[in-house]
């Protein structure tokens, strides 16, 4: 059992949110949208120069983000953002219809499942920027490893994209297919501000935390030829208190 100055302690300090994650994580960017958006503090760690064993004790699955808060860790970007709700429920990344947390569940797992992979491909299967990202891993490596960030890092990433089917095709087949996604995503924001409802959802933070991460792969003028979209990328950023 807690004591009085146990349970003083905590409403005085509450316990710190700890964000483990990679900085060029497109999830991690989700979450740190989130937690924005939320008002909520919290303390950053960047994993990418942890050993094996040091990510494996904080997920065992060795995946980030993780989010530690009082005792507890969340993994999953969509995990962490439920738990986000319940810990500040305003304002909220819901919705109250069926209807609509359905078209927010959709879009966030179509984000996170398909988008990713073109967004993958845009960064780690096209020069200059594979390996431009992969100096900016290898910064958070030993010292004698950082030369070797491009033959380690890029190789890895690339068989993941060919396993899963879109590192297989050729740029323009990719850059097709991302512009029939933008097209789709500026249809859907005709005559409103958000994708889902009037007010930002876990909608709006996946999609955006994949478009951020196309926009570093150097795609910022193909998105902005789809001017809805720009603008909603835009104001979903300044909500978040997002720099691009």
């Amino acid at each position: 059992r807690r004591t009085f100055a146990a349970l003083f302690l905590e409403i005085a300090q509450p316990p710190v949110i700890v964000l483990y994650e990679y900085e060029i994580s497109p999830f991690c960017e989700k979450v740190r949208r989130g937690l924005a958006y939320k008002g909520l503090a919290y303390k950053k760690v960047e994993c990418g120069g942890m050993s094996y064993g040091e990510l494996k004790r904080i997920n065992p699955r060795r995946k980030v983000p993780v989010l530690e808060h009082n005792g507890r860790r969340i993994v999953d970007s969509s995990d962490i953002l439920n738990y986000l709700e319940q810990l500040q429920p305003k304002p909220t990344l819901y919705a109250n219809t069926a209807e609509d947390r359905a078209q927010i569940h959709l879009l966030e797992d179509w984000a996170d499942e398909s988008l990713i992979w073109h967004e993958v491909y845009m960064r780690f299967h096209v020069q200059p920027t594979a390996d431009r990202l992969a100096r900016r891993i290898g910064r958070n490596m030993p010292a004698w490893m950082r030369p070797l960030a491009p033959q380690i890092v890029l190789p890895l990433i690339r068989h993941m994209g060919n396993v899963q089917g879109v590192g297989r095709k050729s740029r323009d087949v990719v850059e097709a297919e991302l512009h029939r996604h933008y097209e789709m995503l500026d249809e859907l924001l005709k005559g409103r501000k958000f994708l889902v409802t009037s007010h930002m959802t876990a909608a709006d933070l996946a999609v955006s935390a994949m478009i951020w991460g196309l926009i570093d792969a150097g795609q910022r003028d193909d998105i902005d030829a789809y001017p809805r979209l720009a603008a909603w990328y835009e104001r979903v950023s300044v909500a978040c208190g997002a720099n691009d």
